[in-house]
């Protein structure tokens, strides 16, 4: 079954114009992210979202995740974009799926994990989900530069919700290849957007062949965004409460790791810090149970039964 990722997108009526009253059409590329009623969109690298149509979606028969370049135009009575014209799918210019030399990563099939990667010093499968647990916050970043040792086939992508450039320039210098960054005065929209595009470039990644190590900065931080995004329109937020669906969100994500039949691997690892609160608290035992592999913040690896 092919995951819907995180329920937030729900398009208006004036975005399901096909042919739109529009300014001069610009070239950009992107992820397809489908949503309910089947609608979708293209989420770009700079956070911005495209409307893509329904028939579009059915003649280049689209999916989840499909890397594609469109030409589009900026819709002056529903003001967004819509794409006008598709350009290339998964990298093919002919824009059949079959002749796509990159594969979709929700089209190909798991396999048992057997490659290995070392990780703080010991030994983990490729394609595994890792929680870290951690005594305070500064301790990530050291963590995140030092845990994996740079290797030219690994590639390390990371997810960080409200840090500064800094930390962005510190894990550059560290051999990260991409850090995508969520910013507390940006929109929620923005930010989820920032999420799911860091998300579908380490499974395109992955769906080239190579091995991916995504670090995910809190899953209870990404919960806490879609919960504000789906669950509280005035921009409060109860602490002491959770919401099950934004919880679920992040699941999702951290189900992605797999190692792909005679390909690549997603190998996902996130943070846990101390929990403030007893939502916090549940959500921490509840992404732990999930794990493959736990690290504590003494730096101990524990093998979870589920491995």
């Amino acid at each position: 079954m092919v995951p819907t990722y995180f329920g937030i997108y729900e398009l208006d009526e004036s975005t399901t114009l096909a042919s739109p009253a529009s300014t001069r059409p610009y070239f950009t590329e992107g992820f397809v992210h489908t949503v309910k009623d089947r609608d979708a969109i293209l989420i770009t690298r700079n956070k911005s979202d495209i409307k893509i149509p329904i028939t579009m979606m059915a003649t280049y028969d689209l999916r989840m995740g499909d890397w594609i370049e469109v030409k589009a135009a900026y819709h002056t009575g529903s003001s967004r974009s819509i794409a006008t014209e598709i350009i290339k799918i998964n990298g093919d210019s002919s824009c059949k799926r079959a002749n796509a030399p990159i594969k979709n990563f929700l089209d190909q099939l798991a396999d048992e994990p057997t490659r290995e990667i070392v990780l703080s010093g010991q030994k983990i499968k490729l394609g595994s989900r890792v929680a870290v647990t951690l005594e305070c916050e500064s301790d990530k970043i050291r963590h995140m530069k030092n845990a994996v040792s740079n290797d030219e086939n690994v590639v390390k992508i990371a997810i960080l919700v409200n840090e500064g450039d800094y930390v962005v320039n510190a894990l550059t210098r560290a051999g990260f290849s991409n850090v995508f960054l969520t910013i507390p005065d940006e929109s929620i929209r923005r930010q989820a957007s920032a999420i799911l595009f860091a998300l579908f470039w380490a499974q395109f990644e992955t769906a080239k062949g190579k091995d991916v190590v995504l670090f995910v900065d809190g899953l209870n931080k990404i919960s806490r965004i879609y919960d504000k995004t789906r669950h509280d329109k005035d921009g409060m937020l109860d602490i002491s409460k959770v919401f099950v669906g934004a919880i679920e969100d992040a699941k999702i994500l951290f189900r992605s790791a797999k190692q792909i039949q005679d390909g690549g691997s997603l190998t996902i690892i996130t943070y846990m810090g101390p929990p403030n609160n007893p939502a916090e608290e549940y959500m921490r035992s509840d992404f732990l149970s999930m794990a493959n592999y736990i690290v504590t913040h003494k730096n101990e690896l524990h093998i979870a039964t589920n491995t």
